[in-house]
């Protein structure tokens, strides 16, 4: 399982790629310029539907035996979510689907200006500061470039209970009146829990 922090981190990225591709389809379409909230609702729309494949996918391989998806899990996908009909659908609508494939079949690609990263998305650990980084002055046998000592408190030698000062004698008889103690306890416990006698209220009368 990924660090919570992780998580945000690759959705936060997942939001700014998937605004920078509505962004690229607004302009490929012919816009000059294009609302916050159109965008957003793309975007959104973007990571809504990769989201559904990707899972559901998953799901088809897993149910194979599989770890790894294919295009069989996406096709398996397609069926069971009547996308085909939708599609059929908005053809009678009025759209033309076959203008539609010729636009993905003749429109070139247009890549983002940099290459980008696979997921997940890792920051790079930090390093440590060198000696010469911090200012301080190694030891003789220690080059000033290797990372400098954490900090003493980290691995001074502390005791982990106080010392005892008190004599061999001391210590067996507070070990004797300890076990005195408990034995007295136990006892008056017994003796509280022990059933007692009934009372003739009649005698007594």
């Amino acid at each position: 399982t990924l660090p919570i922090w992780t998580n945000i981190l690759m959705e936060e990225y997942s939001r700014a790629i998937a605004r920078c591709a509505a962004a690229q389809i607004s302009d490929a379409a012919g816009f000059e310029a294009v609302q916050e909230s159109a965008l957003d609702m793309v975007s959104e729309l973007m990571l809504r539907f990769v989201s559904e494949i990707g899972a559901a996918s998953h799901s088809y391989a897993e149910l194979a035996g599989r770890t790894d998806t294919n295009v069989f899990d996406v096709v398996r996908w397609q069926r069971d979510t009547n996308v085909f009909d939708v599609l059929h659908a908005l053809q009678e609508l009025g759209m033309d689907l076959e203008q539609l494939r010729d636009h993905i079949d003749t429109e070139a690609e247009n890549p983002f200006n940099h290459p980008l990263p696979s997921y997940p998305i890792q920051t790079a650990p930090k390093r440590a500061p060198a000696f010469r980084e911090k200012g301080e002055e190694p030891p003789e046998h220690v080059p000033a470039f290797l990372p400098a000592f954490p900090d003493e408190r980290t691995y001074k030698e502390t005791p982990v209970y106080a010392s005892r000062n008190a004599s061999r004698e001391e210590i067996r008889r507070q070990q004797v009146r300890g076990r005195k103690d408990a034995g007295q306890a136990l006892e008056k416990l017994s003796q509280r829990m022990a059933p007692r006698a009934p009372v003739n209220y009649a005698a007594a009368e």
